[in-house]
């Protein structure tokens, strides 16, 4: 095969085919050789498991009008037995003999027209099965997913994942792998979509595991690769910096960077970028049990604009573990009281620092027993409070081990403010530009919660502000402590 991969690919590769990963997502950005990698994919894998194989697009109009010619002519045409357009599929003739892949290790050549082997040889030798049919590819569109219900497959390859919608692989071609313990590939690029943002989340976090000292290989286990342009060695950085400046020029940076840089647009204007489910998420188990608790608190108002309450454990070194959340729209204070104390389970509360806008409510929690502070405010406490929270978001040098940040989040127990602060960014102004002032009242309600606690340990309450009659604060320091 006339195909020489470049590193990330074949470490893709043998992921699958050789290292027993079932499983991969390939975060790839523009030109970085995913067609070529594909049909390369399968046809290795066609040799090593004789039997049905496909490649999954968007739709099938897509699969049909553009794929089919775009991927054809990569296969070499003494390999194929047949071809039949009108189901999209390619039948490869029984493979024989002696064969170097593109990612063998082994030191076998070719010489004067002949593969010679040597004594590292790792060769695939390939007997095939005359009671069964070849090996195949079929070309498929997401949009049919319905209809081939019932197929299996040896190895499946999402094309574009993040566009296509994600009941096929979860209602249909899942189950194509159940009898062959075959491979599946999703492929994509950069785009602010959250299912497809979740999965390159979770499968990046599956492969760290993976590759830790000691862990054995699963079948759950995944593997996960980023990569952009600069894994392609023929493509000249030169080229790249001319086109950024131009994109720079025209407004359209936001474009730019999402395909080639693989930065989604709504990361461009993330209000915190450095925040990631991989960097900040921590099991249940592994939140410490002792420290000090406090509850954030934003009272949210109108659609749209959910109550956030984000309970909050304090290590003595200044660490945040929020373990547990309150997040939705419409609730009742008298509930969401009830529910603060079943979640409390009679833990001590050293306060709820609270949205000071709304005095009435905190008087009524406070009137409640709640031991209510409401957060400091001032001029430019917003962009306070956001780089406050930035600080807090960015991995630290430790003495020891791996950076860190001051605050982790139970992802799994606190879903709304994952994904409020995922979501929260600056307004966009006009394509490509974003306005750095106050972000954009969407998805600020955890986020504006957490920013409270941080102001109020910052700043602490002034003395000549109305406190609730039942607060805890009239026993406090300026710092917070009794």
């Amino acid at each position: 095969m006339a195909y020489s991969p470049f590193p990330v690919q074949v470490k893709a590769h043998r992921a699958l085919l050789v290292d027993g990963y079932k499983r991969a997502v390939l975060y790839w950005s523009r030109r970085t050789g995913k067609t070529a990698w594909s049909m390369q994919q399968l046809m290795m894998s066609c040799m090593m498991n004789q039997g049905p194989h496909h490649i999954v697009f968007k739709e099938y109009q897509q699969a049909e009008n553009v794929a089919w010619n775009q991927y054809l002519h990569l296969i070499p045409k003494g390999l194929i037995k047949e071809t039949n357009k009108s189901t999209l599929t390619v039948t490869f003739n029984y493979f024989t003999g002696k064969v170097k892949l593109p990612i063998s290790k082994g030191s076998c050549k070719t010489i004067d027209g002949e593969l010679q082997h040597f004594d590292d040889c790792d060769c695939l030798v390939l007997e095939p099965d005359y009671n069964k049919p070849p090996a195949s590819i079929r070309f498929l569109g997401s949009d049919k997913a319905d209809s081939h219900r019932g197929g299996e497959s040896y190895g499946m390859i999402f094309d574009e994942y993040q566009d296509q919608d994600h009941y096929g692989w979860d209602f249909v071609y899942r189950q194509f792998l159940y009898t062959t313990g075959g491979w599946a590939v999703f492929m994509g690029t950069a785009k602010a979509d959250d299912a497809w943002i979740e999965l390159l989340e979770n499968a990046e976090m599956s492969y760290i595991e993976s590759i830790k000292e000691g862990h054995e290989r699963e079948y759950g286990d995944w593997f996960f690769s980023k990569a952009t342009w600069r894994e392609n060695p023929l493509i000249k950085p030169e080229i790249i910096e001319a086109d950024r400046k131009q994109a720079e020029l025209e407004g359209k940076m936001g474009a730019f960077l999402q395909e080639t840089e693989l930065i989604p647009f709504t990361l461009q204007g993330a209000v915190y970028p450095m925040y990631s489910k991989k960097t900040h998420h921590i099991s249940a188990e592994d939140i410490p049990k002792e420290g000090t608790n406090y509850i954030a608190l934003d009272f949210g108002f109108g659609p749209g604009h959910p109550l956030a309450a984000c309970f909050i454990r304090i290590t003595r070194d200044d660490i945040w573990y929020q373990w547990d959340e309150i997040h939705g729209e419409g609730l009742q204070l008298d509930d969401v009281i009830a529910e603060i104390h079943s979640k409390m389970g009679g833990r001590s509360l050293a306060g709820i620092v609270a949205d000071s806008a709304r005095p009435d409510l905190i008087d009524y929690m406070a009137s409640k027993g709640l031991p209510m502070i409401p957060a400091p405010k001032a001029q430019n406490s917003v962009l306070s409070g956001i780089t406050l929270m930035s600080k807090r978001f960015r991995p630290k040098i430790q003495i020891m081990g791996e950076p860190k940040p001051n605050y982790f989040i139970d992802t799994f127990n606190c879903p709304g403010t994952h994904y409020d602060l995922t979501h929260y960014r600056y307004k966009e102004t006009k394509e490509g530009k974003l306005q750095q002032e106050n972000p954009d009242k969407k998805f600020d309600d955890a986020p504006d919660a957490l920013r409270y606690l941080q102001l109020w340990f910052k700043f602490g309450f002034k003395k000549d502000d109305k406190l609730p009659q039942n607060s805890l604060l009239k026993g406090m320091n300026s710092y917070g402590l009794l």
